[in-house]
């Protein structure tokens, strides 16, 4: 512990030690300290409270009183705060389609990062991460590790993708159930997009299970071609 003031402190003690060296030597002498009325009330039954009782007291309330002036503080301390945040979940879209380039470095990579930007802007959320194509997977669960989390959205790569079409409706399934006890249910979707059909769907069923639903998207309107693992373009099925 120390003290804000601590020569406050030290300066009072010899004054403290006077006063109990009259209190304990003479009675007579208490009176050129305190007025009447004081020495009434400190002395209020008298005959009840011993002499000895009294002048401990007296000593205490000198004692905390110094204490006080000089301003005791801890200097460090660990404390247990609960704090309580948000539970959210993301998904990282992990399709063929994330490939393309019309986004720097890529749309997987930009996505990426927009997702660890997020995590650094919710320092006392719960988060969980999924990716999602064909089929969806948990990448991390419930926790307010945001820099485990954040080292684990950023080892997604190129390995990672799914040149299978995008099943939303698997999506909206691991979403519901790992929302499910979590208030208020909140999700955002990072993605190129999709069938509009599906993604209406989708949209459909995280409002039927009551959760929030947002969606950064990536990719331009210009858009780009889909490439494959060896980075060439995509032939589409007329050849071209």
């Amino acid at each position: 512990m120390l003290f804000v003031h601590p020569y406050l402190f030290w300066g009072l003690v010899i004054p403290f030690v006077i006063f109990a060296l009259l209190i304990s030597t003479n009675k007579d002498r208490i009176s050129r300290l305190f007025d009447e009325k004081v020495l009434e009330r400190l002395s209020a039954g008298s005959d009840a409270v011993p002499m000895v009782v009294r002048n401990i007291l007296i000593f205490a309330a000198l004692f905390l009183m110094i204490v006080a002036i000089a301003r005791p503080v801890v200097e460090k301390a660990d404390k247990l705060v609960e704090v309580k945040g948000l539970s959210l979940l993301t998904a990282l879209d992990i399709s063929g389609s994330m490939r393309s380039k019309d986004d720097y470095p890529s749309r997987l990579e930009f996505a990426k990062k927009k997702m660890t930007t997020l995590f650094d802007e919710m320092p006392s959320d719960e988060i969980a991460v999924v990716a999602f194509a064909h089929v969806s997977f948990v990448l991390a669960p419930f926790s307010s590790d945001k820099e485990t989390r954040k080292m684990i959205v950023e080892r997604v790569n190129d390995q990672y993708i799914n040149m299978g079409s995008t099943d939303f409706s698997a999506l909206g399934s691991l979403s519901a159930k790992m929302l499910e006890e979590k208030k208020p249910k909140m999700m955002i979707v990072f993605s190129d997009g999709g069938d509009k059909e599906a993604l209406a769907g989708f949209a459909e069923e995280m409002k039927e299970s009551g959760i929030e639903l947002y969606v950064v998207l990536v990719g331009t309107e210009k858009g780009a071609p889909v490439l494959d693992a060896n980075g060439k373009p995509l032939a589409k099925k007329d050849g071209t």
